[in-house]
């Protein structure tokens, strides 16, 4: 694809990358949840509340 080797730092940031993605994978459902539960507790502000910040 670059056609040439990949530098060793740019390997650890790809290696980094994949373990952040991995990380994100694993927590899907907790995450879901809890933005679940987050998202059902917030309050409905009408257009004229949240432009006048009341």
């Amino acid at each position: 694809m670059l056609g040439r080797p990949l530098h060793l730092e740019e390997m650890t940031y790809i290696t980094e990358v994949i373990r952040r993605l991995k990380a994100l994978l694993l927590l899907g459902e907790k995450l879901d949840a809890n933005y679940r539960a987050a998202s059902s507790n917030t309050l409905a502000l009408s257009a004229e509340n949240a432009a006048t910040g009341r």
